[in-house]
């Protein structure tokens, strides 16, 4: 089954297709935001029992997926349309059917999502040791060092070959501009600044001098350049795994 990461804030899951959650998206957010320059602040999540969903990472926003599940489940005539609030101090569960609110679901959250082909991820807390490190990928061992310049002779930064580019890490505190450094030296290479602190987790993405993409965890309403995921995942521990940080 598809896991909803702890991320996510609420979800509604409908029979319909991932593009047909999309364009509905799509079309509130140009009607309410008609001049908005950023994508729509929900994203869609495929499910493997016929329901996929269109989720929101944006904590507070609970009751606007109500508007979505309305309209949904006059897309689906017939069929349960489920809004699930996964805050674990709001969890609640919600039915929709051809555009009306229906009884609650009698099964727990969890099996209703169960039963759409979704499980809930545990609300892991993130560590409390802060840590940072940047992963280069699509540039040599060589290339990197020689984009740090003076830096790259320092003994307390490493910086060594990794499953998903070049690691480069601190022996002793976090990285300063290192990063940054080295996406401007090298713009055709991608970077993932990763940063964790004790109540967040962050991945910048640069090419060049510009940042043209953050993941962030807690999600923040408005965020500029937000991304879904980083290379398929949502948690911290999973994102670092990937990048092949160790953790």
């Amino acid at each position: 089954m598809t896991s909803l990461d702890a991320s996510i804030c609420w979800a509604v899951l409908a029979p319909l297709s991932t593009g047909d959650l999309e364009r509905v998206a799509a079309r509130e957010w140009a009607r309410d935001f008609p001049y908005a320059i950023d994508p729509p602040p929900w994203q869609t999540v495929a499910g493997d029992a016929g329901y996929n969903a269109l989720v929101s990472r944006s904590p507070g926003t609970e009751g606007s997926d109500r508007h979505f599940a309305e309209i949904l489940s006059r897309r689906a005539p017939g069929r349960a349309v489920y809004a699930l609030w996964l805050d674990p101090e709001r969890r609640e569960a919600f039915a929709w059917k051809d555009g009306r609110e229906v009884d609650p679901p009698s099964a727990t959250l969890d099996v209703v999502a169960a039963q759409a082909g979704f499980t809930i991820a545990a609300d892991v807390p993130l560590a409390t040791e802060e840590m940072s490190a940047a992963v280069v990928e699509g540039a040599s061992i060589g290339e990197v060092q020689a984009a740090l310049g003076e830096f790259a002779d320092e003994p307390w930064l490493r910086v060594q070959p990794g499953p998903a580019g070049v690691l480069i890490t601190a022996t002793d505190g976090p990285l300063g501009t290192q990063a940054w450094d080295v996406a401007e030296a090298l713009p055709s290479a991608t970077v993932y600044y990763v940063q964790q602190w004790a109540h967040a987790f962050d991945v910048l993405v640069l090419r060049g001098a510009e940042q043209v993409g953050l993941y962030r965890v807690p999600a923040l309403g408005g965020q500029e350049n937000a991304l879904p995921d980083i290379k398929g995942e949502t948690e911290p521990r999973a994102i670092m795994r990937v990048l092949g940080i160790s953790v």
